[in-house]
């Protein structure tokens, strides 16, 4: 496994093999993992806190499995379409959660408040 960390700033480059390898104190920039030579994920880190992380599937071609996004989360087929799309705070879902099938069609909507499903009570007041 490679690890390179990025820097947006400076474009200073760091390379480690070790996965426990902390990046430099107040790090913001970029870590790029690679898997068996194939790039396997993405995170956006600002002073070590992240914010942003794209998975990707270890194909030929990397496509991409999972981002995740200040809580926005997003999960992907084979195909590269949507498989769902939710928000997660402290692995409890909140909003709108959304399913779709291998064709990018919608086949799931509902509505959920701190893991609790609260679709009936949104569609009600709608």
């Amino acid at each position: 496994m490679e690890i390179v960390y990025k820097c947006k700033e400076t474009g200073y480059v760091f390379k480690t093999q070790e996965i426990n390898q902390l990046p430099p104190i107040n790090f913001s920039g970029y870590r790029i993992q690679y898997e068996y030579g194939k790039l396997s994920n993405i995170t956006e880190i600002r002073n070590n806190e992240v914010l942003a992380k794209i998975v990707y599937r270890p194909t030929k071609t990397p496509i991409i499995e999972k981002v995740e996004y200040n809580g926005h989360k997003q999960n992907r087929y084979n195909n590269n379409k949507v498989s769902s799309v939710h928000y997660e705070v402290n692995n409890a879902l909140y909003g709108e959660f959304k399913k779709y099938d291998t064709s990018g069609n919608l086949i799931t909507r509902k509505y959920y408040f701190n893991n609790e499903d609260i679709t009936e009570d949104v569609m009600r007041f709608l």
